[in-house]
């Protein structure tokens, strides 16, 4: 929206009323800085933006029937100029870790933790396609799709993530969001609550926090998924865990495959995440016993749960991905319920080939039985909290 020139009143003629053009001119400077602060606030003169530490997450979520919302991921586009991780010869786009092994830059227990032992990584790590004379990425990051800027952390030594951005996108499943990470820098008109179109410059390809990558091996790393709780924060503070980014930590962000999806998407034979969820096949069942009613994950991504709301109390039943992702629910039968006896939760069934090298351990095998970890005991807290 265009600022209008502020024209200087006529001068008057009346000696009777001298005061006149005076306040004239005042209405219209108060006029004009009424005007700057709506357009700053809408974004639009947002390029003298101070970031603030960490800046907060916008409030809200989509308005209106999310249930009923197209998708937003219709005419998906890559985050960088990177296309060869999309090809049969996929390995020159992406970033492996210190290993070499280009797997490691895949979605999924990938890469191999401090003690050996799998570990799972939530998105695509995407190399960097061009650099200036000294190494430093140049590649621009754009949103993926339509959607809202949710969350921006300008402060790279306050996560593993660095520098990163959360959008959120409507879709028919509920709100999803992508994340953008280890940027070099972030636009300065990128604040939280500010619509974005798909294509929406958000950044630079960088290497943060620098401690932990180094410019060889800079590189995007994007995510795509779902929100496991709204109150995220109060359950953080509950378990006396730092929590610098509110809703929008890692730890309450569940990622998909980005592969996948941007094979389905941009392909054309993808129409929603809704419909990619309900293709999923669980990799192990949980019985839990539940809380005052529907929890709150079910409620914002309804589709995803089986049959009417449980009344309080009663037993659930929920599957979910190798990576931890809730792909559905309902409420347990009594044959389900009586695995639980004197536990609050307990595992129903596994398929090892799709949990597969199992690296979130969300659940164990111990004396030849599936169980929780005490990291699965923390992650369905959050999910069941109230």
């Amino acid at each position: 929206m265009p600022l209008r020139t502020l024209r200087s009143p006529r001068p008057s003629h009346s000696r009777s009323f001298p005061f006149l053009s005076f306040a004239l001119l005042a209405a219209a400077v108060t006029g004009f800085v009424v005007l700057a602060i709506s357009l700053a606030r809408s974004g639009l003169l947002s390029r003298g933006h101070t970031p603030t530490r960490s800046e907060t997450a916008a409030p809200g979520w989509f308005p209106g029937d999310i249930g009923q919302q197209p998708s937003a991921f219709i005419g998906l586009i890559l985050p960088t100029p990177q296309r060869r991780f999309l090809d049969p010869d996929w390995t020159s786009g992406v970033q492996p870790t210190v290993s070499g092994n280009p797997e490691s830059a895949l979605y999924g227990s990938t890469r191999k933790g401090a003690n050996g032992l799998p570990a799972f990584h939530e998105g695509l790590d995407i190399a960097t396609v061009n650099r200036d004379r000294n190494g430093q990425p140049t590649d621009p990051v754009v949103a993926v799709a339509d959607g809202r800027i949710a969350y921006v952390n300008r402060v790279a030594g306050d996560s593993n993530y660095g520098l990163y951005v959360v959008l959120l996108h409507a879709d028919p499943v509920g709100e999803l969001y992508t994340l953008y990470a280890h940027l070099a820098d972030i636009a300065a008109d990128v604040t939280p609550g500010r619509p974005v179109a798909r294509g929406t410059r958000l950044g630079t390809v960088g290497h943060t926090p620098t401690s932990i990558i180094p410019l060889a091996r800079a590189h995007l790393h994007f995510e795509i998924g779902l929100i496991l709780h709204r109150r995220y924060a109060s359950w953080a503070t509950q378990q006396k865990l730092k929590n610098l980014h509110g809703l929008f930590n890692g730890g309450n962000l569940a990622g998909l495959d980005p592969l996948e999806i941007f094979h389905l998407f941009l392909e054309g034979t993808g129409t929603s995440v809704k419909d990619y969820l309900a293709a999923q096949a669980p990799a192990f069942w949980v019985v839990v016993r539940g809380g005052r009613g529907l929890p709150d994950y079910f409620q914002r991504y309804p589709s995803l749960w089986e049959g009417d709301r449980p009344p309080p109390g009663s037993a659930l039943t929920l599957a979910f991905s190798e990576g931890g992702v809730p792909l559905r629910g309902r409420r347990a039968t009594s044959e389900e319920e009586d695995h639980l006896r004197r536990s609050s939760a307990a595992v129903l069934a596994v398929d090892e080939a799709i949990l597969g090298r199992n690296g979130r351990r969300l659940i164990l095998r111990r004396n030849g039985s599936w169980t929780l970890s005490a990291s699965g005991t923390q992650w369905l807290d959050l999910l069941l909290f109230e």
